[in-house]
């Protein structure tokens, strides 16, 4: 593919210039850091949790359907994949969609394919409404419930530069997050919930009736790339997250505010960085560890 040839390339030449730059005795010349149009991008070096590129990455934004992958983690945590959910209209918000309807009954495993594949507003309320519903709640009551438990759960993990109004990420005041709390909170899911990873890594999907294709261009485009997620509004811009992993170096990519000519150019040129400033360590500035 040719993402996988201009990734493999630009890592071979910064590697061999890298090495030919580097003294006798000492470390490698460092790498120039990449100029991307997002307002707001970070990289991470998964495996030692050393932050490589910093833009902004602590500016609380809006982060669009970036936000299904918070709501994600937290229903992993709290649900079997088995357990069936129903389908109300209240769940049916517009927008992005996985095609539900209203009187379905599907289990979790489905409705989180349909939340981070095709970024499915309808799954990301079906699955908060449902796990936060206790006897005599309405429908908002139990969403919200959900909401307040994701809240908690976050800041016990210390991201308390993000905070969730939704479970789906359509733009509305006081919901927010950073570059860097997205990444923290990809890194320990990743290393914490595996279906996390299978999930974003998935290219379709289908299941009880519904055929799921994921929106994310990088997958299967990019070499090594394991997954991530996508989100656009007009309040966030264009966001994107991106995992990749070559010989055993994983790297961890956000990016908030980009464009929509810009955001996966962006995505590829923090991931060529990432890689390459893993490959030759020493080459690339450490913004202190995520």
């Amino acid at each position: 593919m040719r993402v996988q040839f201009r990734r493999a390339a630009v890592v071979a030449v910064a590697c061999a210039c890298l090495l030919a730059a580097a003294p006798a005795g000492g470390a490698a010349q460092a790498i120039q850091e990449p100029d991307v149009v997002a307002s707001q991008a970070i990289v991470v070096d998964a495996t030692t949790a050393d932050i490589l590129f910093d833009k902004g990455a602590g500016d609380p934004v809006a982060m669009a359907s970036l936000t299904k992958l918070f709501t994600a983690f937290v229903a992993i945590e709290t649900t079997p994949l088995d357990r069936r959910l129903s389908v109300s209209e209240y769940d049916l918000v517009g927008e992005a969609s996985m095609g539900i309807s209203a009187g379905e009954s599907l289990t979790f495993e489905t409705l989180l394919h349909g939340m981070l594949l095709p970024s499915g507003n309808d799954a990301a309320t079906t699955i908060a409404r449902n796990l936060g519903a206790q006897p005599g709640d309405t429908d908002s009551q139990a969403t919200q419930r959900f909401i307040d438990r994701a809240n908690t759960r976050l800041a016990t993990l210390g991201l308390h530069n993000t905070h969730l109004e939704n479970p789906h990420g359509l733009d509305t005041d006081g919901h927010y997050s950073t570059a860097r709390d997205i990444a923290a909170l990809t890194l320990y899911a990743l290393d914490h919930e595996p279906t996390f990873a299978a999930t974003l890594q998935t290219a379709q999907y289908q299941a009880e009736g519904h055929a799921i294709t994921n929106t994310n261009r990088l997958l299967g485009e990019y070499d090594g790339l394991i997954g991530g997620k996508t989100g656009v509004t007009d309040n966030a811009g264009y966001c994107l997250m991106q995992i990749a992993e070559i010989d055993g170096r994983r790297v961890i990519v956000v990016l908030l505010g980009s464009t929509p000519d810009a955001w996966y150019a962006d995505a590829e040129a923090l991931l060529d960085y990432g890689i390459a400033a893993t490959a030759v360590p020493g080459t690339a500035t450490r913004y202190g560890q995520i």
